[in-house]
């Protein structure tokens, strides 16, 4: 890319972003849909329940899936020449994100993360909502949000660390 011409690619940004923001939203449904099934912190062994570990397993499945699609955000920077938003924590969040979650998938597709599931893709339904009305110039003015995104990110990385660790 460095002697290449940034590439205009706003148009499939914005239907990537739509794509993001269905998938966080559907991932956001599986979840509460489990969640209200069988609590917060299930009570019962749930290996017992085969719909319900095929339920774990499927939204994992498809929150992997979104990982793994989440990797594209740095192709885009690349190929607008946007190097500035490539850092190592954007590369290693991202990367970090494909690893742990295909470890889960693979060998413990586990109740105790749905909760943090939940959080995780309420928050991308709301970032990608974001990402995809700023990819039109006339809508720019009016969004005022960008920093209560980065706040609520934060908020939910350190809700999510206080559950993994404090219980």
């Amino acid at each position: 890319m460095k002697s290449r011409k940034p590439f205009n690619l706003n148009n499939v940004i914005v239907l990537y972003n739509i794509f993001q923001v269905f998938l966080s939203a559907y991932l956001c449904y599986l979840c509460t849909q489990l969640m209200l099934e069988n609590g917060l912190v299930s009570k019962t062994c749930l290996i017992e329940k085969e719909h319900t570990r095929r339920g774990i397993t499927n939204e994992m499945y498809y929150y992997f899936i979104a990982k793994t699609s989440e990797l594209l955000d740095t192709v885009f920077f690349v190929l607008r020449k946007k190097t500035s938003q490539v850092t190592f924590l954007h590369v290693y969040h991202h990367a970090m994100m494909v690893i742990v979650t295909w470890s889960f998938l693979k060998y413990e597709p586990t109740y105790m993360m749905i909760f943090i599931r939940n959080i995780n893709s309420f928050v991308h339904v709301i970032m990608y909502t974001y990402y995809c009305l700023s990819a039109f110039p006339a809508l720019k003015k009016y969004l005022w949000w960008k920093k209560y995104i980065t706040k609520l990110q934060l908020v939910s990385i350190f809700q999510v660390t206080s559950i993994e660790f404090f219980g």
